[in-house]
């Protein structure tokens, strides 16, 4: 097989996983489609910044600039795994309205960041400890934000 080819086939699994990870990305957005910012939330936004960095590393040509939004990327997911467990988010919605987001979630969210991390630099064993790491500390929340099918679909890519 020539390397053209080769680079073609890559290049289309490449794209089919930047999609499967837009859908993610996408999914954590629509949590805070109606939250206006403040500083009460910044734990949230912390994990739609690290996806905001992996799809900025998915778009980069420069291998350098890919590596830097990573990092960034698994700094942020790092930072909500370590949150409170106890605490949680109070956050003030569009309609003057409260909305209290438990930190359990966050920090299952930053663990499923590094989930998908870790599934993007093809290391699946670290991928896969991601995601027993959060159902051991947080089990209902982990539930809720791994599913079978999206753990699959990322693992396979």
């Amino acid at each position: 097989m020539s390397l053209e080819i080769l680079s073609i086939l890559t290049q289309g699994a490449d794209l089919i996983a930047k999609i499967r990870e837009i859908e993610v990305i996408n999914r954590f957005h629509k949590l805070a489609d109606n939250l206006e910012a403040e500083a009460s939330k910044r734990a949230f936004r912390e994990v739609l910044i690290g996806f905001d960095h992996m799809a900025t590393a998915n778009q980069c040509e420069d291998f350098e600039s890919q590596v830097d939004e990573m990092r960034m990327a698994r700094t942020r997911f790092m930072q909500c795994t370590h949150l409170d467990p106890n605490g949680e988010q109070i956050l003030l919605d569009s309609n003057g309205g409260t909305t209290r987001i438990p930190n359990s979630f966050i920090i299952a969210a930053g663990y499923f960041g590094n989930f998908v991390y870790f599934s993007a630099r093809k290391e699946r064993a670290v991928a896969i400890l991601q995601a027993y790491l959060c159902g051991a500390s947080q089990p209902e929340e982990c539930v809720k934000i791994f599913s079978m099918k999206t753990m699959k679909n990322i693992l396979t890519n």
